[in-house]
């Protein structure tokens, strides 16, 4: 039997949007005839030794690190790879078909690579993200940074074997990199049946819906847009109806107090603060379209929504900004995407929603649940090539 070790800074079974690609690997992983095994962090948990944080879930080994609380802990986690090397003397070198790792720190991920290369176990990079600025405060932002700016400028450009989840990091490497596959922000086909949820009813007002963190002002994810656009449609007759799950009234108007300003307001969007994961995708599902907008920046072009392949894991079509490759999972029938990232072409796609008819909207829903462009099913063989070649 020969296992394949996926590695990252997710938290198992589902603490953050990194966990479900974990989840896809998992997947993937067991179709291609190896056992998966994930390492993941534990927020709360102070277990010295890694191996009794053991758990058997999907016919993977899950395993958990402490996640550092402080300095001290949080430069420990830098270097150490104290945890995977048990983990792999435990299952046996000689039974490790390969490591991935999604985005680790740059001095542990040297330590990795050294360590595969001494036991002939191949290493794989799984890149996903682009931050040029973290925001930690200081001292740990500028080691964050630092620690960035390394492995996406030079660890990576060395290394042999690498995923890449969009284009434009396929691109970046392309030259350096000997061996490149893509494989997008996928789920597992088990979230797409648990997600899937009733058949679609269509609302009295055409609702739309953003779950994430848009950040203190908006400068992650541009919802104060849609928001402007929303309250001006609105100012005469309530057509749309525009819920924001992941920030409350209070904390988005002390920080941008010019959108209550905003005709209608009140009666165009609903603010719900933080929730339940599980209560989030209930409101996608009821939902008639998700929305993802975001301006084009280097974050935005080097990563890949999670967000897209959620709302097509509940069978909700999206309107989003054209960022990184996610036109290219955006056929006809799936959603609707704004001819490129300004407030003035977002205006026009929402006015394209305005004049779809209920019958076409249930249509869109329909055909996502039919067929899920970001099922890792699609995806399988893509993996066996970086595992086997």
């Amino acid at each position: 039997m020969k296992f394949v070790i996926y590695l990252g800074v997710f938290f198992m079974p589902d603490g953050n949007a990194a966990s479900q690609r974990a989840w896809a690997f998992s997947y993937m992983i067991q179709k291609c005839g190896y056992t998966p095994v994930i390492i993941g962090m534990k927020k709360q948990g102070n277990n010295k030794n890694i191996l009794d944080t053991e758990v058997r879930q999907n016919n993977t080994l899950i395993y958990s690190m402490p996640y550092p609380n402080t300095y001290f802990e949080w430069l420990e986690m830098l270097w150490s790879i104290k945890g995977l090397k048990e983990v792999v003397n435990y299952i046996g070198s000689n039974n490790v078909q390969a490591i991935i790792a999604m985005d680790y720190f740059s001095p542990a991920l040297l330590r990795i690579i050294r360590f595969c290369n001494q036991n002939s176990i191949r290493f794989i990079v799984d890149t996903v993200d682009w931050f040029m600025h973290s925001n930690y405060s200081f001292p740990r932002k500028i080691i964050k940074d630092l620690d960035t700016k390394i492995r996406m400028t030079y660890i990576y450009k060395h290394v042999i074997y690498m995923i890449a989840i969009s284009d434009f990091l396929a691109g970046y490497y392309n030259g350096n990199v000997k061996n490149i596959v893509q494989v997008p922000g996928v789920i597992a086909p088990h979230f797409i049946e648990k997600w899937g949820g009733d058949k679609y009813k269509k609302n009295r007002l055409l609702t739309l819906i953003f779950a994430g963190d848009p950040g203190k002002k908006c400068e992650k994810e541009k919802i104060d847009w849609l928001m402007k656009i929303v309250c001006k449609i609105n100012a005469k007759v309530v057509k749309i109806k525009f819920v924001v799950v992941g920030i409350d009234k209070k904390t988005l108007l002390h920080n941008r107090p010019d959108l209550a300003l905003l005709p209608r307001f009140d009666d165009s969007v609903e603010c719900l603060g933080k929730i339940s994961h599980m209560e989030c995708l209930k409101l996608i599902n009821l939902a008639d379209f998700s929305v993802i907008i975001r301006e084009d920046t280097l974050l935005s072009k080097a990563g890949f929504p999670t967000k897209l392949a959620e709302s097509y894991a509940c069978g909700t079509p999206v309107l989003v900004t054209p960022t990184s490759n996610i036109c290219d999972f955006i056929p006809d029938k799936y959603g609707i995407v704004s001819k490129d990232c300004t407030y003035t072409s977002l205006k026009n796609a929402v006015q394209q929603l305005l004049n779809l008819s209920a019958l076409e909207i249930g249509s869109m829903h329909e055909t996502i649940k039919k067929c899920n462009l970001l099922n890792c099913d699609g995806y399988v063989e893509t993996l066996r090539k970086i595992l086997e070649r």
